[in-house]
């Protein structure tokens, strides 16, 4: 591969320090993607496949907090880097690298490209691994697409009782964002019905992307009367 312009390299040298200094420099991650080409995308992709977890085994947690950094530093520079990056992203949906997958994932979402539902919806039944099912459930809801709902309902339906609530709080956001009327006695249900103040916190996560038709009033008025204050507080944000 060959070595991207001198500006580009330099802006990526600085990112990269500014990474290791417990820095987040996203302004500067979308100025990078705004200049980028074929050539630049392939780098920040490879960027992206080379921080490895495998390398975090002994790590403290400095090193961990860096290439999370970084993840999403090389993130927004593709995002910013628009709809030609879509392409190179869905042909590294296979890459054995699951924790850049799920970035690449993320960023197909935000992208709002359409071709790459079918693409998420089978790396979502291909892999069990729970960061990677995580991320493409938020770039489904990103996606905002109709296709994608009964996956995200059954996941309601039947999440996995290992961090349960985080998988009821990711799949309702994304739900909100599809705007489904479908999903609202689900919701209901478990903002009645559910012991977990945080799987009830991720429902009016949820219906606060909704519209605020008579419906959703309604149950937000039941959210602000939650007995876990968190629940309630939000809820009381509503319009």
């Amino acid at each position: 591969m060959k070595k991207p312009q001198p500006d580009f390299q330099a802006l990526w040298q600085n990112l990269r320090r500014a990474c290791a200094f417990e820095q987040m420099p996203l302004q500067s991650a979308q100025e990078l993607g705004q200049i980028c080409g074929p050539k630049e995308i392939e780098f920040l992709i490879q960027a992206l496949l080379q921080l490895v977890d495998a390398d975090l085994e002994d790590d403290p947690g400095d090193l961990s907090d860096e290439y999370w950094r970084l993840r999403r530093t090389l993130t927004e520079a593709l995002v910013a880097a628009g709809s030609q990056v879509i392409q190179p992203l869905l042909c590294n949906l296979n890459s054995p690298n699951l924790s850049a997958v799920g970035y690449f994932a993320e960023a197909l979402g935000r992208l709002q490209a359409p071709e790459a539902l079918e693409p998420l919806l089978a790396l979502y039944q291909r892999h069990a691994d729970q960061g990677l099912r995580w991320s493409v459930i938020t770039a489904l809801g990103d996606l905002n697409d109709s296709r994608a709902l009964p996956l995200l309902k059954q996941t309601l339906l039947a999440p996995p009782e290992l961090n349960r609530g985080w998988w009821i709080r990711l799949t309702a956001q994304a739900l909100g964002k599809l705007q489904a009327p479908e999903v609202l006695p689900i919701f209901e249900h478990i903002l009645t019905q559910d012991a977990d103040w945080f799987a009830r916190l991720g429902i009016v996560e949820g219906l606060l992307s909704f519209h605020p038709t008579p419906e959703i009033r309604r149950l937000l008025e039941r959210g602000k009367r939650d007995s876990d204050s968190r629940v309630a507080e939000l809820a009381r944000r509503s319009i």
